[in-house]
Order: structure tokens, then sequence, then C-alpha cells
């Protein structure tokens, strides 16, 4: 087993009714991934 950084990121859950509607708008989902890739380009600084 090699053993590497991970992380779990939960963006919403789709059992909650405003979590669902945000995350079936592109604009949403897309900002959620330009908001990883910040952080991890922060974090790799």
């Amino acid at each position: 087993c090699t053993e590497k950084p991970s992380v779990i990121v939960e963006c919403g859950f789709l059992s909650n009714e405003e979590d669902e509607r945000l995350l079936t708008t592109n604009e949403y989902r897309e900002e959620i991934a330009y908001s990883i890739a910040a952080g991890l380009t922060d974090y790799y600084k």
C-alpha cells in the first residue's frame, strides 16, 4: 500500500433540496471546480 495525501471533497448533499438545486447548475459546478483548483494551487505554492 502506497501512502499518498488524499482528500474527500463533499460539495453538497442530494438529500438537501437547495444543494440538489445548486448542483444541477453548470455555474455552481464550475465555481466548485475553480475553488478546489485554487485551494490546491495555494497549498502547493
